[in-house]
């Protein structure tokens, strides 16, 4: 448990390591198991070889899954990790909301609108990544999302009273 940032993350799993001995599985968020398997920020080592002798037989399993974790359970670093399938739910909630706008109702059989709908959520592995193509589940690898703020254009803020009354 803990912030989410790379840095703290880092420092949890090394006080874990060297608490514990013999460590069979490491299940973590996908910053904690991105930040075990790679080198700090300062070009220092990666959990995972610091404590490779105390921990030999480790696994690591991510509870949801990044391009990061993706590309370490490609290259065999990361045993495996749930998806949700964000480009999915994004398709599935583009289509309920035409749905919506085009008047149907939540939960009529006639328009064939239910009341929940998403995803099964699969666990991607080393055994069968390779029916999960990078492209399927984050998009275009060489996307960036890229928003521009106008210098021109003001910004405005809302100053808070710090007087109590």
């Amino acid at each position: 448990m803990g912030h989410t940032g790379d840095k703290t993350q880092r420092h949890l799993l090394n006080f874990i390591l060297e608490k514990h001995d013999k460590i069979d599985y490491l299940v973590a968020n996908a910053i904690a198991v991105n930040a075990m398997v790679t080198k700090g920020p300062n070009g220092e080592p990666a959990p995972i070889e610091t404590f490779k002798n105390k921990h030999p037989e480790i696994k690591i399993i991510s509870t949801y899954i990044i391009q990061d974790v993706f590309d370490h359970i490609t290259a065999g670093r990361v045993l495996a990790s749930s998806t949700d399938l964000m480009k999915q739910q994004g398709q599935i909630a583009i289509d309920m909301m035409i749905k919506l706008l085009n008047g149907d109702q939540v939960g009529s059989k006639e328009s064939n609108f239910p009341f929940r709908a998403g995803p099964i959520v699969p666990i991607i592995s080393q055994d069968n990544i390779q029916q999960w193509p990078y492209e399927y589940l984050f998009g275009e690898r060489e996307f960036k999302a890229i928003h521009v703020l106008s210098i021109n254009q003001p910004v405005l803020l809302q100053q808070r009273s710090t007087n109590e009354s």
